[in-house]
């Protein structure tokens, strides 16, 4: 990466984890406080979508201001905040989680701590635990997913039942699923966010 670039500038996980190795950056996380969790890069800071503002964020003190999230959405969003508040430069780790996961990068947190299963059946199955612990929270992706689904089973149950007009109601999610495949934002997950349960 040049250094005279400005703007929004898209970055790789090969890329973070040299900078973060320098001490080069400051990795800014806007998962939701459960997603980071269970599984975060070392070193990152933690700033929810729904509590980011750019003007709380750490002193760079000369390093390259990095967001991520988990795929790209939220992370472009808080860099699009971020450079309308003044920033000059802001790097973009769009793969987020998504591409820092498989590259086989080191990850903290509860997910970090579970042994890896040690082929790819055992994968598969699940074992249960001796002592369970604290019960896994859902990403706020699983609840949106969730969400959706059950509306749907919902709409689709009620039109085959009760009327079939409400059927036409399959739109909502349908085109919410359209709006943040084209987009990547997604109001029912920025909702589901700021919901008490995952602050």
């Amino acid at each position: 990466m040049s250094a005279e670039q400005t703007g929004l500038v898209p970055v790789d996980a090969a890329t973070v984890k040299a900078w973060l190795d320098a001490d080069e950056a400051l990795l800014v996380d806007v998962r939701n406080p459960g997603e980071y969790a269970e599984a975060h890069i070392p070193g990152s800071t933690s700033i929810p979508l729904a509590q980011y503002d750019p003007q709380m964020l750490p002193k760079l003190n000369g390093r390259k201001l990095v967001i991520h999230c988990q795929a790209g959405g939220r992370a472009t969003n808080a860099a699009e905040r971020t450079l309308a508040a003044g920033v000059p430069t802001v790097y973009c780790f769009r793969g987020g989680m998504s591409e820092w996961l498989p590259a086989g990068y080191p990850v903290a947190g509860t997910a970090a701590a579970a042994p890896a299963p040690s082929s790819p059946f055992a994968a598969s199955v699940s074992t249960p635990a001796a002592e369970p612990t604290e019960r896994r929270k859902m990403s706020v992706q699983e609840q949106t997913l969730t969400t959706i689904g059950v509306m749907v089973i919902i709409l689709t149950v009620l039109g085959a039942q009760v009327n079939q007009a409400l059927t036409w109601l399959l739109l909502i999610p349908g085109l919410g699923l359209l709006n943040a495949g084209l987009t990547g934002r997604c109001p029912l997950a920025n909702a589901i966010a700021r919901a008490p349960w995952n602050q």
